[in-house]
């Protein structure tokens, strides 16, 4: 809000008192001037005030920056994850409450690509192809695979046993990866990690 827009608020004695005005009822003399000029105080306050709605107003006049992920300042990207219910992905145990990294492990462009596909993937959340894409989108890497038909040490079927097969280059996010496995597979299922067995 500008100086002259605030002013315009003010009750009508302190608008007089930041313009010039003529006494018109006393003699001029050295000591009592007939002009008397405005309120440096006042105006003072004023130019104070306008810097300090500065960067309110410009947040107000931008916030399509702020909601659109691609753009928004960095360190509003997690504010905006947590609103999707991505939150998790940012602590460093599932049971800690608040985030201790202010970004995910793989970097602030796979946190804004999470939040921007937040919605296709909520969609296709609990799906082995909803996994994938999750994955794929939180590390970067491609080539995850999901196997639902896992045969056991004893040549049976393991029922309700999903096997996360992960690309080598996934590697160093591994607890990355086993979070997301635990967190978007069926609630139903137990599940393994194999780094380097996807292609």
């Amino acid at each position: 809000m500008r100086r002259d827009e605030i002013e315009r608020f003010l009750p009508a004695v302190y608008q007089l008192a930041l313009h010039p005005f003529a006494v018109a009822d006393e003699p001029e003399t050295p000591d009592a001037p007939r002009t008397i000029g405005p309120d440096p105080l006042l105006g003072a306050l004023l130019d104070t005030m306008e810097m300090l709605h500065a960067p309110v107003e410009d947040v107000l006049a931008n916030l399509d920056r702020y909601i659109d992920p691609e753009r928004a300042p960095a360190r509003f990207v997690p504010f905006l994850a947590g609103w999707l219910d991505l939150d998790w992905l940012l602590v460093a145990s599932p049971d800690e409450p608040s985030p201790a990294a202010p970004l995910l492990a793989t970097g602030l462009d796979r946190l804004r690509a999470l939040v921007t596909r937040a919605a296709d993937l909520t969609r296709r959340e609990a799906t082995p192809a909803g996994l994938v894409d999750f994955l794929e989108t939180a590390t970067g890497v491609e080539g995850f695979a999901i196997h639902e038909d896992v045969i056991g040490q004893d040549e049976q079927p393991k029922p309700f046993h999903l096997r996360v097969l992960a690309p080598v280059a996934a590697r160093p996010f591994a607890p990355l990866v086993e979070r997301i496995v635990l967190n978007q597979k069926p609630a139903f299922t137990t599940w393994e990690l194999d780094f380097g067995a996807a292609g």
